[in-house]
């Protein structure tokens, strides 16, 4: 088996796919499920470990709770931004061209309801846990260019939660940097 990096080695990748609201008090009340879109670099490290850093953009649709106004009544397309950064365990099969992973780490997550004068109810921007998985296989010899999938998993604590969700993404990466 080998390891992911030898030496340091850097890979970026664009992803795109679903955010699913999977719990939480404040995250169902007011958010729906939604396509995201998500761009991370991840430092290879020797030894299997690896760092990612990523930001995330889902684009759920906001049910607006309002204060007794008729006018901000309904739903509108937000932005929810999650900045996810953690460690990574990537062994190598099939000779260098399959990678496996598992990561686990934090994140920090922006809605852009925030600033809206209609509402009374909605999701605060705060700091969350994340877990992720995923595969991704080598197009070419030289392994640089990858497609794969990932699933990250987040959440604001271990009791009672007010923001649970899961993104899933395929993605496409290219990677840099010495390889065995």
């Amino acid at each position: 088996m080998y390891s992911q990096n030898p030496a340091l080695s850097g890979t970026v990748t664009l992803g795109i796919g679903g955010n699913i609201v999977a719990g939480g008090s404040i995250a169902q009340a007011v958010y729906s499920n939604a396509p995201t879109f998500r761009g991370e670099f991840e430092l290879g490290l020797p030894r299997f470990l690896a760092l990612d850093l990523g930001i995330e953009s889902a684009l759920p649709e906001f049910s607006h709770y309002c204060t007794g106004v008729d006018y901000c009544s309904g739903k509108t397309r937000e932005t929810a931004t999650f900045l996810p950064f953690g460690v990574r365990i990537v062994p190598s099969l099939d000779n260098g061209r399959l990678e496996p992973f598992v990561g686990f780490g934090g994140a920090y997550v922006r809605h852009s309801d925030q600033n809206d004068p209609c509402c009374s109810f909605t999701g605060p921007n705060s700091w969350l846990w994340q877990a992720n998985g995923g595969v991704r296989y080598a197009l070419d010899h030289n392994r640089r260019f990858w497609i794969g999938t990932t699933v990250r998993y987040y959440r604001d604590g271990f009791h009672a939660s007010q923001q649970q969700y899961i993104s899933w993404t395929g993605d496409f990466s290219y990677r840099f940097g010495y390889r065995k």
